[in-house]
């Protein structure tokens, strides 16, 4: 026991050590008070984050929804516009179609004139062909004692 008693003395607490001790522990409340506040601090700073994230969330699914539905009436839209531009083309195809059918009668009428001058024009030639032919005959006819009176004269002027 001697033993246990010298160290004892030997490791004796110091009378200032407590205070010491109280020390530490009002640094160590005064540091966890401080921790606390800037926790509490950070956690309404994150509470307002996550509600600003939330608002930011909830105006990010308005605008989705108000593009999507942008969207839809674009389609919408588009599909209409498609549906007339058809319309108009059709109706241009059939307008196209009616006036090439009376392109084509205006061609078939004009060819048929065409054969009808043509003919003429062959009645009109025939028809000078033979004046020409009965002129020419009634000329040489005409002509005819004339020339075989001046053909006469020739040969008699030429045999004296």
């Amino acid at each position: 026991m001697v033993d246990q008693q010298a160290l004892e003395e030997e490791v004796r607490v110091p009378p200032y050590y407590e205070r010491f001790l109280e020390e530490r522990d009002k640094r160590l409340s005064s540091e966890f008070g401080r921790l606390e506040t800037e926790i509490r601090h950070n956690r309404e700073g994150i509470d307002e984050l996550k509600g600003g994230v939330s608002r930011l969330d909830s105006k990010i699914d308005n605008v989705r929804a108000e593009l999507k539905a942008d969207i839809a009436r674009l389609d919408n839209k588009i599909d209409e516009v498609r549906a007339e531009l058809k319309a108009d083309i059709a109706r241009l195809d059939n307008k196209i179609d009616e006036v090439r059918a009376e392109l084509k009668a205006d061609i078939a009428r004009l060819d048929n004139k065409i054969d009808e001058v043509r003919a003429e024009l062959k009645a009109d030639i025939a028809r000078l062909d033979s004046k020409l032919d009965s002129h020419f005959r009634w000329m040489l006819t005409l002509f005819l004692p004339v020339i075989l009176g001046v053909v006469a004269l020739l040969i008699q002027n030429l045999l004296r």
